[in-house]
């Protein structure tokens, strides 16, 4: 078979939309051309800020939307033809357009926990990981990839320290107070695009305190001078650290900043993920330290 049965593009790109993105924001929008193409154009959510800085997290997420795509159509037979158009304006947006084509290869086992990868931030179990657990994982990354462990006590304490710190910034910087408002759904457990406020990590009062403050910045003012930040802190950054089996860089061979190797990570980064949920393990990405160290670096260079 040359051409796919009517609607098989649509029920892939059904499954495609389950890739993660920052702060669940989906930059991405399907545009159908035939049976066989689409179009899949970049759109970041406007309000994302510094969490977006130079488009670093959008570019990653549209790596991974990729990957769950080529997952999903090899799972059917199928195979993606993508190329890109743009990317070098000044938004950094840019389309894919992508077809099927019949697959050359087996399906990937991956495929099969697309729906069933998930995150969250609530405490989870110290056990340390086995070897066999670390070489699984490593074995469902691409070629040019690994992982450098960190899993002891005082290893987990370190990271722990580092994000309460990263949390620090994230609480006070003015420029985040909007992606705070706008991208929590501070009443719903399970949200279609948003993060659910119970996924966040925090007790039911702090919740409710967080969502209050956030109505205002005058409120978010107050609170952090009357009521502190060090409990949201304790509470989704450095406990998170130290109670879970430990802590990975993902780290790529290859060197460069541009599109193409965004997307390779992007790629990477879901496919570890979903090795993860297939071997019954939970995973939380932490990069908000990434995230901060650029709009540092951002900042060095700005005259």
């Amino acid at each position: 078979m040359t051409h796919p049965p009517s609607g098989t593009l649509r029920a892939l790109l059904e499954r495609a939309r389950w890739a993660p993105s920052a702060d669940n924001t989906q930059p991405w929008r399907f545009h159908i051309l035939d049976e066989a193409a689409c179009r899949i154009d970049y759109r970041p959510h406007a309000g994302m800020g510094v969490f977006n800085l130079d488009h670093y997290t959008g570019h990653l997420a549209m790596g991974g939307l990729l990957e769950t795509l080529r997952l999903a159509a090899g799972a059917c037979g199928w195979d993606v033809d993508a190329s890109i158009a743009g990317g070098e304006s000044e938004d950094q947006a840019f389309s894919v357009h992508a077809r099927l084509v019949p697959a050359k290869h087996r399906p990937d086992p991956l495929a099969d926990w697309i729906e069933a990868r998930s995150t969250q931030r609530r405490l989870m179990l110290p056990h340390g990981l086995s070897e066999a657990s670390r070489l699984s994982l490593a074995r469902d990354l691409p070629c040019g990839y690994r992982l450098v462990w960190m899993t002891g006590l005082t290893q987990r304490h370190r990271v722990g320290r580092l994000l309460s710190q990263v949390g620090k910034v994230r609480l006070l910087m003015p420029e985040t107070y909007e992606v705070h408002r706008d991208t929590v759904d501070w009443r719903a457990r399970h949200s279609v695009d948003r993060i659910p406020a119970a996924a966040i990590g925090v007790d039911p009062l702090t919740r409710r305190i967080m969502a209050w403050a956030l109505r205002s910045r005058a409120r978010v003012a107050w609170l952090n001078r009357f009521y502190g930040h060090l409990l949201p802190r304790l509470e989704m950054d450095y406990l998170p650290a130290l109670a879970c089996g430990g802590h990975f860089f993902l780290v790529a061979a290859a060197g460069g900043d541009g599109l193409s190797q965004r997307l390779a990570h992007g790629a990477a980064m879901q496919r570890l993920w979903l090795s993860a949920a297939r071997h019954g393990l939970q995973f939380q990405p932490e990069m908000a330290a990434l995230v901060f160290a650029r709009v540092k670096r951002h900042a060095d260079l700005t005259p």
